[in-house]
């Protein structure tokens, strides 16, 4: 039935042997995951997030990886799947604890840094969430403004109303919000328009696109921006001729594997304590001087 329903409408699926070990490897892979923070296999890296103005790394992303039986499990496959199962609730708070602690550490290299921490939708259904992760944040002594929790526009799509009472008890307590994958999910405008947003991430669709149609949809991003007070991040960044263009266009920050792929923590401590001269992006001065 699932399989059916990922194909489209009016296909249809003869059961297989090969469906029957792809179903068996899935539920293998649900109660692998339902035991991954018990079993302490779960692990984070971190992607920098560039401030495009010195090229300096102003934030870092924190990604969530899985190493089971030998083998790392795509967060692609692992998330759903987790969602399914209800683990995704154990394994949020593991990840802003686990944030939380490098970030205390890292503060000693770089007191200014901030992280950013994806949300599942499934979270938000713990009606005690918001006063949990302050909790978390405040027993390591972390600035809730040094925390931007990072939610897709697909969240919306459901229980909008208390979705949004809860991002707004968020950001009392002083927590950023960041909008993902801007521009691909539910209701983009209505979003921006009901919440005080503090970053909109642009889909890498789009960066990808840039020379195609994709300017024009970070060009409206910008003027947006401008109007309703929030900073743009542009994700996907792989080239110097990206970089050059969204520095020109005026996006905030950068994001992408022209700068770093997502690092394990103690790479990335040796990046942050470089010299600030080796830490500038070259690609981002020389556009911002031409």
């Amino acid at each position: 039935m699932y399989s059916r329903k990922e194909g489209g409408a009016g296909d249809y699926v003869m059961f297989s042997s090969q469906l029957k070990q792809k179903i068996k490897y899935e539920i293998h892979l649900s109660k692998g995951i339902a035991q991954a923070v018990s079993d302490k296999l779960l692990h984070l890296v971190f992607q920098p997030i560039i401030e495009s103005s010195t090229g300096n790394i102003a934030c870092v992303e924190a990604l969530l990886r899985w190493d089971f039986e030998g083998a790392l499990i795509s967060p692609e496959v692992f998330i759903p799947l987790a969602e399914k199962n209800g683990a995704i609730k154990e394994i949020g708070y593991w990840v802003i604890e686990e944030s939380m602690r490098k970030l205390s550490a890292l503060h000693e290299l770089n007191q200014g840094l901030k992280i950013s921490i994806n949300v599942s939708i499934i979270q938000f259904e713990d009606i005690n969430f918001v006063n949990k992760v302050h909790n978390i944040v405040s027993q390591h002594n972390i600035n809730p403004r040094d925390v931007h929790i990072e939610i897709t526009e697909s969240l919306f799509s459901k229980d909008k109303l208390k979705l949004i009472n809860m991002v707004k008890g968020l950001q009392a307590l002083g927590f950023m919000i960041s909008i993902d994958d801007f521009g691909t999910g539910y209701s983009s405008l209505s979003v921006i328009q009901d919440l005080d947003i503090n970053f909109v991430k642009i889909d890498r669709s789009f960066i990808t696109n840039l020379q195609i149609n994709g300017i024009d949809i970070v060009k409206a991003v910008m003027v947006m921006s401008h109007g309703l007070g929030y900073q743009v991040i542009a994700e996907g960044v792989e080239n110097q001729q990206q970089a050059t263009t969204l520095t020109t266009l005026g996006i905030h920050y950068l994001q992408g594997y022209l700068f770093d792929k997502p690092l394990e923590f103690e790479v990335l401590k040796q990046r942050l304590l470089s010299r600030p001269d080796e830490q500038d992006s070259p690609a981002l001065l020389s556009s911002a001087n031409s």
